[in-house]
């Protein structure tokens, strides 16, 4: 099945029939992506009393206690509530629908501007991701693009079960590829980190702050209107998926928190 959608001046029919998942499946037996050391998400059969949650124990059907951490299991999608004293929902935005995206791949290098370096912990030698980066496999787009994908290289499965801690920091974000970002006027961005900042910053967080307009060190809104924008990290784009233009659907899962599980899908474009 197919679907036309227009856009402006475009027309795009996109391929409903060969969708692209680029979330992080969480395998509750096995190895499992990790951020920060957190425990291991978990899920066990319900038990009380006469009541078995699992055909193996005895009881008639399967049902499980759950507990992850969206932020550091797996693929999340998350809002301004998420550096903020407010209580912002994820599950207040809309996101489920297609949207235009645009997919592109980007090979982190150390180094940046010296004026963007916010804390001890930045370093010259971290790999990032700058605004040049962006600007350079992006060009000049002729049509909205509400969604940027972020592939980083070099590209593998690893991604799948890594993981990242303060022996293993991986690239992010500089500010100047924020503002990038936010000239582009995208709203949703995808990326394949598990952070759009560094890993360890003290706290600071500035590429969220500055993506969702909050003033860096600070935890509220000082009652200007919330970003509708959001993050999604931890996302995993197979090699197969070329870079250019394609519709997603975010698949937030409603939950009322600050972020949520979520399944990006992508969808191509015929013409």
């Amino acid at each position: 099945m197919d679907s036309f959608i227009h856009m402006d001046d475009h027309q795009f029919q996109v391929d409903l029939n060969s969708p692209y998942d680029i979330s992080i499946p969480v395998d509750f037996e096995g190895e499992q992506l990790n951020y920060f050391n957190v425990p291991n998400a978990l899920a066990s059969p319900y038990e009380k009393g006469m009541i078995k949650g699992s055909t193996h124990l005895g009881g008639g059907c399967n049902f499980d206690i759950v507990s992850i951490i969206p932020h550091c299991h797996t693929t999340h999608t998350e809002c301004v509530g998420h550096i903020v004293d407010e209580s912002i929902l994820i599950n207040n935005f809309a996101l489920n629908g297609l949207k235009s995206a645009y997919v592109i791949s980007v090979t982190p290098e150390s180094g940046f501007e010296e004026k963007e370096k916010l804390s001890e912990y930045h370093s010259s030698t971290d790999e990032v991701i700058t605004g040049t980066m962006i600007e350079n496999k992006i060009g000049n787009l002729d049509f909205p693009v509400e969604v940027l994908v972020v592939r980083t290289l070099p590209n593998t499965d690893k991604k799948l079960t890594m993981k990242y801690d303060d022996k293993n920091i991986p690239p992010y974000f500089t500010l100047s590829a924020v503002e990038v970002i936010k000239k582009l006027n995208i709203i949703h961005l995808c990326i394949d980190l598990p952070s759009l900042d560094r890993a360890i910053d003290g706290g600071t967080l500035a590429g969220h702050h500055l993506f969702w307009d909050v003033p860096i060190n600070t935890h509220t809104l000082s009652q200007q209107e919330p970003s509708t924008s959001t993050i999604t990290e931890l996302i995993f784009v197979p090699n197969e998926i070329k870079d250019g233009i394609y519709f997603i659907n975010l698949q937030v899962a409603n939950l009322l928190l600050d972020a949520s599980l979520s399944r990006p899908v992508l969808y191509p474009i015929l013409t």
